[in-house]
């Protein structure tokens, strides 16, 4: 019994032509991908989280990582917004409750379940969060500026969104000389 078996033959160069085209496609794709987001160059990235029951926002640029709530070394001789340091990968880092250093009159809350860790490459500490609730685009037209009333968070406030969600200045945060204790 003989097997009728067909025997294919590779056509190399329509299949050269074939991935060419494909490549081609692909990379209109990529090349259409990028115009759009040099077109939105006034969009920036923010961080959403709440603290004592307000949303803030700080842009991602600043943003070095989220970790859970590990145990916090009580540092004796601070200021009352400085809850403490943490070890970050051998790193000791000072963790400030920014509640506290914002004087928000909110509820006070226990749950500080997670620390934003910030850095400017000079400066980093972290800041305490209830919780991290979304990473979203902004333009510096969705931004409308607070009147200052005074508080301490205006000073750091570029302003807030229709969502009611308060942008603080990370740069500006960090640069703050009460942050630094000797």
């Amino acid at each position: 019994m003989k097997d009728n078996k067909t025997v294919k033959f590779i056509d190399y160069k329509s299949d050269h032509e074939l991935l060419k085209n494909r490549a081609k496609k692909l990379a209109l794709k990529v090349t259409s991908d990028l115009t759009d987001v040099a077109q939105d160059e006034s969009s920036r990235d923010y961080v959403q989280f709440s603290v004592g029951g307000d949303g803030f926002a700080i842009e991602t640029s600043i943003v070095k990582e989220v970790l859970e709530t590990d145990e916090i070394v009580d540092v004796p001789c601070t200021p009352d917004f400085i809850r403490g340091v943490v070890s970050l990968r051998g790193h000791i880092c000072s963790v400030i409750d920014l509640r506290i250093f914002l004087g928000l009159l909110g509820e006070t809350s226990a749950s500080n379940n997670m620390i934003l860790f910030l850095s400017t490459g000079e400066v980093e500490f972290g800041i305490l969060v209830d919780e991290i609730t979304d990473v979203f685009p902004v333009s510096k037209d969705e931004i409308k500026h607070l009147p200052t009333g005074g508080a301490s968070s205006d000073r750091y406030s570029l302003g807030i969104t229709e969502g009611r969600v308060t942008i603080l200045d990370g740069e500006k945060l960090l640069a703050d000389p009460l942050l630094i204790v000797s």
